[in-house]
Protein backbone atom coordinates (compact mmCIF):
# COMPACT_ATOMS: atom_id res chain seq x y z
CA UNK A 1 0.00 0.00 0.00
CA UNK A 2 1.41 3.38 -0.99
CA UNK A 3 1.99 6.08 1.58
CA UNK A 4 -0.82 8.37 0.32
CA UNK A 5 -3.30 5.45 0.34
CA UNK A 6 -2.31 4.59 3.91
CA UNK A 7 -2.63 8.22 5.03
CA UNK A 8 -6.11 8.49 3.50
CA UNK A 9 -7.25 5.25 5.14
CA UNK A 10 -5.82 6.30 8.51
CA UNK A 11 -7.54 9.68 8.25
CA UNK A 12 -10.86 8.03 7.44
CA UNK A 13 -10.49 5.75 10.47
CA UNK A 14 -9.46 8.68 12.69
CA UNK A 15 -12.42 10.86 11.69
CA UNK A 16 -14.82 7.94 12.03
CA UNK A 17 -13.67 7.23 15.58
CA UNK A 18 -13.57 10.89 16.61
CA UNK A 19 -16.59 12.06 14.61
CA UNK A 20 -17.81 14.64 17.09
CA UNK A 21 -14.89 14.93 19.51
CA UNK A 22 -17.29 14.88 22.46
CA UNK A 23 -18.52 12.28 24.94
CA UNK A 24 -20.66 9.47 23.54
CA UNK A 25 -23.82 10.75 25.30
CA UNK A 26 -23.57 14.06 23.48
CA UNK A 27 -23.00 12.23 20.18
CA UNK A 28 -26.16 10.22 20.76
CA UNK A 29 -28.18 13.40 21.20
CA UNK A 30 -26.74 14.72 17.97
CA UNK A 31 -27.46 11.39 16.22
CA UNK A 32 -24.00 10.99 14.77
CA UNK A 33 -22.88 7.56 13.66
CA UNK A 34 -19.91 6.28 15.62
CA UNK A 35 -18.32 2.86 15.96
CA UNK A 36 -20.50 0.82 18.35
CA UNK A 37 -22.95 3.65 19.08
CA UNK A 38 -25.51 4.97 16.61
CA UNK A 39 -29.00 6.32 16.30
CA UNK A 40 -31.26 5.93 13.33
CA UNK A 41 -33.05 8.73 11.49
CA UNK A 42 -35.83 7.76 9.11
CA UNK A 43 -35.50 9.89 5.99
CA UNK A 44 -37.97 10.59 3.21
CA UNK A 45 -38.13 8.45 0.07
CA UNK A 46 -36.65 11.43 -1.82
CA UNK A 47 -33.32 10.46 -0.30
CA UNK A 48 -33.51 6.82 -1.39
CA UNK A 49 -30.86 7.12 -4.14
CA UNK A 50 -28.12 8.88 -2.15
CA UNK A 51 -24.60 7.85 -3.11
CA UNK A 52 -22.46 10.38 -1.24
CA UNK A 53 -22.56 12.20 2.11
CA UNK A 54 -20.35 14.75 3.85
CA UNK A 55 -20.27 17.12 6.80
CA UNK A 56 -18.85 20.61 6.52
CA UNK A 57 -15.65 20.86 8.59
CA UNK A 58 -16.52 21.33 12.26
CA UNK A 59 -20.29 21.31 11.58
CA UNK A 60 -22.16 18.19 12.62
CA UNK A 61 -25.67 19.67 12.63
CA UNK A 62 -26.06 19.50 8.83
CA UNK A 63 -25.38 16.54 6.58
CA UNK A 64 -24.92 17.13 2.85
CA UNK A 65 -25.94 14.34 0.50
CA UNK A 66 -26.15 14.05 -3.25
CA UNK A 67 -28.71 12.22 -5.34
CA UNK A 68 -27.21 9.50 -7.51
CA UNK A 69 -29.05 10.22 -10.77
CA UNK A 70 -31.06 13.46 -10.64
CA UNK A 71 -28.59 16.32 -10.19
CA UNK A 72 -29.72 17.27 -6.68
CA UNK A 73 -27.99 17.97 -3.38
CA UNK A 74 -29.77 17.66 -0.03
CA UNK A 75 -29.07 19.60 3.16
CA UNK A 76 -30.28 17.38 6.02
CA UNK A 77 -30.70 18.89 9.48
CA UNK A 78 -29.61 16.71 12.37
CA UNK A 79 -31.09 15.31 14.51
CA UNK A 80 -34.50 16.27 13.05
CA UNK A 81 -33.98 14.69 9.62
CA UNK A 82 -35.68 17.65 7.93
CA UNK A 83 -34.11 18.41 4.60
CA UNK A 84 -33.97 20.85 1.74
CA UNK A 85 -33.47 19.75 -1.86
CA UNK A 86 -31.23 21.91 -4.05
CA UNK A 87 -31.25 21.13 -7.77
CA UNK A 88 -28.10 21.92 -9.75
CA UNK A 89 -28.13 20.02 -13.03
CA UNK A 90 -29.54 17.43 -15.38
CA UNK A 91 -29.77 13.69 -14.90
CA UNK A 92 -26.36 12.04 -14.69
CA UNK A 93 -24.23 9.52 -12.83
CA UNK A 94 -23.19 11.37 -9.66
CA UNK A 95 -21.04 9.36 -7.28
CA UNK A 96 -19.81 11.26 -4.23
CA UNK A 97 -19.24 14.61 -2.54
CA UNK A 98 -16.46 15.97 -0.35
CA UNK A 99 -16.06 19.29 1.46
CA UNK A 100 -12.98 21.39 2.21
CA UNK A 101 -13.52 24.60 4.18
CA UNK A 102 -16.49 26.26 2.43
CA UNK A 103 -16.20 24.39 -0.87
CA UNK A 104 -17.95 21.20 -1.94
CA UNK A 105 -16.89 19.11 -4.91
CA UNK A 106 -19.34 16.68 -6.45
CA UNK A 107 -17.84 13.80 -8.47
CA UNK A 108 -19.33 12.39 -11.66
CA UNK A 109 -18.41 8.80 -12.52
CA UNK A 110 -16.42 9.73 -15.66
CA UNK A 111 -14.05 12.01 -13.71
CA UNK A 112 -15.72 15.43 -13.89
CA UNK A 113 -16.47 17.65 -10.88
CA UNK A 114 -18.95 20.37 -9.97
CA UNK A 115 -17.66 22.97 -7.49
CA UNK A 116 -20.10 24.64 -5.07
CA UNK A 117 -19.67 27.08 -2.23
CA UNK A 118 -21.70 25.87 0.74
CA UNK A 119 -23.45 29.22 1.11
CA UNK A 120 -24.82 28.82 -2.44
CA UNK A 121 -26.76 25.71 -1.39
CA UNK A 122 -29.61 27.58 0.30
CA UNK A 123 -32.04 28.22 -2.59
CA UNK A 124 -34.10 25.67 -4.54
CA UNK A 125 -31.61 25.79 -7.40
CA UNK A 126 -27.84 26.29 -7.24
CA UNK A 127 -25.32 27.02 -9.93
CA UNK A 128 -21.82 25.62 -9.48
CA UNK A 129 -19.04 28.21 -9.43
CA UNK A 130 -17.04 25.92 -11.70
CA UNK A 131 -17.34 22.73 -13.71
CA UNK A 132 -14.14 20.68 -14.07
CA UNK A 133 -14.84 18.56 -17.14
CA UNK A 134 -13.19 15.11 -17.30
CA UNK A 135 -10.06 16.26 -15.52
CA UNK A 136 -9.18 12.81 -14.20
CA UNK A 137 -7.66 10.05 -16.33
CA UNK A 138 -10.21 8.00 -18.26
CA UNK A 139 -12.05 5.58 -15.99
CA UNK A 140 -15.05 5.03 -13.75
CA UNK A 141 -14.78 6.84 -10.40
CA UNK A 142 -16.78 5.96 -7.27
CA UNK A 143 -15.48 7.80 -4.22
CA UNK A 144 -14.14 11.19 -3.18
CA UNK A 145 -12.25 12.30 -0.06
CA UNK A 146 -11.26 15.80 1.06
CA UNK A 147 -8.00 15.94 3.00
CA UNK A 148 -8.04 19.04 5.20
CA UNK A 149 -4.35 18.60 6.09
CA UNK A 150 -3.08 18.89 2.52
CA UNK A 151 -5.99 20.80 0.98
CA UNK A 152 -6.39 18.09 -1.64
CA UNK A 153 -9.21 15.94 -2.92
CA UNK A 154 -8.66 12.24 -3.63
CA UNK A 155 -10.84 10.29 -6.07
CA UNK A 156 -11.18 6.53 -5.93
CA UNK A 157 -11.19 4.83 -9.32
CA UNK A 158 -13.34 1.74 -9.69
CA UNK A 159 -12.22 0.86 -13.19
CA UNK A 160 -9.21 2.59 -14.71
CA UNK A 161 -6.58 1.66 -17.26
CA UNK A 162 -3.88 -0.45 -15.62
CA UNK A 163 -6.05 -1.59 -12.71
CA UNK A 164 -6.60 -5.08 -14.12
CA UNK A 165 -2.91 -5.83 -13.69
CA UNK A 166 -2.74 -4.85 -10.00
CA UNK A 167 -6.15 -5.83 -8.50
CA UNK A 168 -5.89 -2.70 -6.33
CA UNK A 169 -8.05 0.35 -5.93
CA UNK A 170 -6.47 3.52 -7.22
CA UNK A 171 -6.43 6.86 -5.43
CA UNK A 172 -6.00 9.85 -7.70
CA UNK A 173 -4.94 13.15 -6.19
CA UNK A 174 -6.90 15.98 -7.72
CA UNK A 175 -7.24 19.63 -6.78
CA UNK A 176 -4.98 21.42 -4.36
CA UNK A 177 -5.99 24.30 -2.13
CA UNK A 178 -7.02 26.63 -4.96
CA UNK A 179 -10.53 25.40 -5.80
CA UNK A 180 -12.07 28.84 -6.28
Amino acid sequence: MKRKELIVLLLLAYFTLLACGQPVKKCRRRRLVMIGVYDKIILSDDLLEISGIAFAPGRFDTLYAQQDEEGAIFRVGLPSGKYKRVDFGDAGDYEDIAILRDTMLLLESEGSFYGFRLDSLTAKRAKPFRYYEKVLPKGEYEGLFADALTGSYYALCKSCKGDKKTNRLRFTSYIGTKTH
